[in-house]
């Protein structure tokens, strides 16, 4: 065999093992898209049963809450599926709203979604400070640890004692 033969051979080696990676990059890319669309209309069905269930508001709030925030975050983003698909509040926004309002009393998030958020929270909270601020001076980590410390304080009975918390308030609200 000559030199030339074994040349083309070689280039002829390497076109088809490029076309081969290419093929397989675009049926990993096309696999990832399709499950990507099944768990955005997982959700969506999750979020539509919701809808069909929830005799209140509050409830509504709750369930869509729970559904966001139920899974784990490698299984798919569905915070950002419940955001697109109710675009006037937040994931975040909703929770609050359902302790600030004293449903957690009657319609609790489960404090397994509350224990997500409160990460979620404390850790939009650090990286907002780590952007802001590229040299650190004493206050500025005291002003941090003092916001971390309001947000843990603010999250924690709801992860830590949701039952506590539940049955604390429905007395406050019967004084």
């Amino acid at each position: 065999m000559s030199g030339k033969a074994l040349v083309g051979i070689i280039i002829a080696i390497g076109v088809v093992a490029s076309i081969y990676n290419f093929n397989q990059q675009e049926k990993a890319k096309r696999q990832q898209a399709e499950a990507d669309n099944a768990f955005r209309a997982k959700i969506n069905a999750q979020l539509d049963e919701a809808e069909r269930k929830a005799k209140t508001p509050a409830l509504l709030n709750k369930m869509i809450v729970d559904i966001a925030l139920a899974g784990r975050p490698s299984d798919g983003d569905a915070i950002s599926v419940v955001n697109a698909r109710y675009s006037d509040k937040t994931v975040r926004q909703r929770a609050i709203e359902q302790i600030q309002l004293g449903y957690q009393q009657t319609d609790p998030i489960s404090p397994a979604a509350m224990s997500r958020l409160a990460v979620a929270d404390c850790q939009i909270r650090a990286q907002d400070f780590e952007k802001n601020n590229k040299t650190y001076k004493i206050t500025d980590v005291s002003d941090a640890w003092n916001v971390a410390n309001l947000g843990l304080q603010f999250w924690l009975p709801y992860v830590q004692y949701p039952d506590f918390v539940k049955k604390t308030a429905k007395h406050h609200s019967t004084q």
